[in-house]
């Protein structure tokens, strides 16, 4: 990784908020994958992660505040208007797969899993779709 010259100051802008973004995605992606994995077979290590995971969730935002604030500002086309609609949907959903652990809705939680499964595909694809088109317009 590419580090800032103010790096050689120790606790400086050691790494970037685009490197940390990065970073919290990796390791959210990564705690997706044994959450799905442990479900009902290692209930204390899926709880456990679902804690990192809801961590990671609310670091994920607070990197991502910017874009939550931009929300009506600037100019909508259709790849924009999906994509806030999309993270809304998101944001709502990890709320419940979080409250339903929380409070031991199994069937609730089961059920908003797979829904955040959906939209997490629908998410990453959106992304790619930005990154594309990001690579032509250089």
């Amino acid at each position: 990784w590419r580090f800032h010259r103010e790096t050689s100051r120790l606790g400086e802008n050691f790494m970037s908020k685009k490197h940390w973004k990065i970073i919290v995605d990796i390791l959210m992606l990564g705690t997706i994958f044994i959450l799905f994995q442990t479900g009902e077979k290692d209930i204390m290590l899926h709880m456990a992660f679902g804690i990192l995971m809801t961590m990671l969730f609310i670091v994920h935002n607070i990197l991502n505040l910017s874009w939550w604030m931009s929300i009506g500002k600037g100019r909508y086309n259709m790849l924009r208007i999906a994509m806030t609609i999309l993270n809304c949907l998101l944001l709502l959903n990890m709320l419940t797969v979080i409250f339903s652990g929380i409070l031991f809705a199994g069937t609730l939680h089961r059920f908003s899993s797979l829904i955040f499964l959906l939209l997490m595909v629908g998410y990453l694809g959106m992304h790619c779709v930005f990154f594309i088109r990001r690579k032509k317009k250089k």
